[in-house]
């Protein structure tokens, strides 16, 4: 092992500043690798703000990118002929010269990363398996670096009439996208989804998906010391409003552009709305933006409303008031139930009565908006008295939150 080390590192001298560095002996594989982003055509221009120029030393710090808890797809089943090589050096800047690197990358380094792109993809459709530049562009997109994820995504968006269902392993990353990520990142990501969305309609309901799941109050820093303090986690309200209106936004072009899309939002919504066992801030928050997209899409207005009162039902089936327990004593033997186990149980009802109050706040709001509205106050009471008839009185027992 020791002389194998040693024939695969050879110490050299830089002759111009006397530094030490390491030139690894590369393997056959590392040559094909190498050799693969090599293929692809380099700008001449002076190298970017912060890059260090070919052959120096030194490391490149990590910057914003995808989600924190995603990881890179699993790369076991990659042959050592399709071993990751490294990014293109356009596209490569140190986090302290982001702002710069992004303003100097030309459309002449996206035109050749657009061919990579349309050659990494012709060559998995044409050959099958993983593909080795195929791989290399996932491995890209589960960068930590913005910068690079951004140039990616620029060039893919030019190829979006190519990206099919045929390429699971980059739909999967290009669909688990968390939109706090940097704000320059969110933008080229959300052109590039809109193509893809615009050119197949496979990526609608992925993409809807993704969308929907960002609607979810984002957690604060600090939350995992706070949760011992407290039942319910703290969010940073701010930062998860700024994300729903870049979603709200996104949302609206997918509808306009491809209105069919609303009838998979319609599913996709009873789907992704919290469930009853959410603390009141998600179940609030959710439901605010919902009713945000009936406005949006005023078809799904109904829907909306029906899948919310549901909820309220849920919740409120949950609740055992005093009368309600002592009748249910009488009917098991008159079992008195201890201090603790009362406790517990005021405790939960508080919990969910919060829950409804909430909720039924949000949706009230709204109401009231669309009662005072002469254009929508007679559709309103009619889709009120249909909901009133189909879930409120079909209801074992009367409703607490009536």
């Amino acid at each position: 092992v020791k002389e194998e080390g040693q024939q695969r590192h050879a110490h050299t001298r830089d002759s111009e500043d006397g530094t030490m560095k390491v030139r690894q002996n590369p393997s056959p594989i590392d040559h094909r690798a190498a050799a693969l982003v090599a293929s692809i055509p380099r700008s001449t221009s002076t190298p970017l703000p912060g890059q260090r120029a070919a052959g120096s030393s030194g490391s490149t710090p990590s910057a914003l990118g995808y989600r924190q808890t995603m990881s890179p797809p699993p790369t076991r089943a990659m042959s050592a002929r399709t071993a990751p090589a490294s990014p293109p050096a356009s596209v490569v800047a140190p986090a302290a010269h982001m702002q710069a690197a992004k303003a100097a990358l030309t459309e002449e380094q996206i035109a050749s990363m657009q061919k990579f792109v349309v050659d990494a993809l012709a060559a998995k459709s044409s050959f099958g398996g993983s593909g080795s530049k195929y791989m290399i562009l996932v491995n890209q997109l589960c960068s930590d670096n913005a910068v690079t994820i951004t140039a990616w995504l620029r060039a893919l968006k030019l190829c979006a009439s190519q990206v099919t269902q045929d390429y699971p392993e980059l739909l999967s990353v290009l669909f688990r996208f968390n939109m706090a990520a940097d704000e320059q990142l969110t933008r080229a990501y959300v052109e590039c989804v809109v193509d893809l969305v615009t050119a197949h309609s496979c990526h609608i309901a992925p993409c809807l998906r993704m969308l929907l799941s960002n609607l979810y109050p984002k957690l604060a820093q600090g939350t995992a010391a706070l949760l011992a303090t407290g039942p319910e986690p703290a969010y940073n309200l701010e930062l998860s409003s700024r994300i729903a209106t870049v979603v709200l936004n996104t949302l609206q072009r997918v509808l306009n552009l491809v209105p069919l899309s609303s009838i998979q939002l319609k599913t996709l919504l009873g789907e992704q709305f919290p469930p009853k066992r959410a603390d009141a801030t998600t179940l609030s928050f959710f439901l605010k933006h919902a009713i945000v997209i009936s406005q949006i899409a005023p078809d799904l207005r109904e829907p909306i409303f029906a899948t919310a009162v549901n909820r309220l039902l849920q919740i409120d089936v949950d609740i055992k008031l005093d009368d309600e327990v002592e009748e249910e004593d009488d009917m098991l033997f008159a079992i008195e139930l201890d201090a603790a186990a009362e406790a517990e149980r005021k405790q939960q009802n508080a919990d969910l009565a919060e829950k409804l109050d909430l909720m039924m706040d949000v949706l009230l709001e709204h109401i009231m908006t669309l009662v005072m509205n002469p254009a929508t106050s007679a559709s309103v009471f009619d889709m009120l008295l249909r909901m009133f008839h189909q879930y409120i009185l079909s209801t074992h027992n009367e409703p607490h939150f009536l």
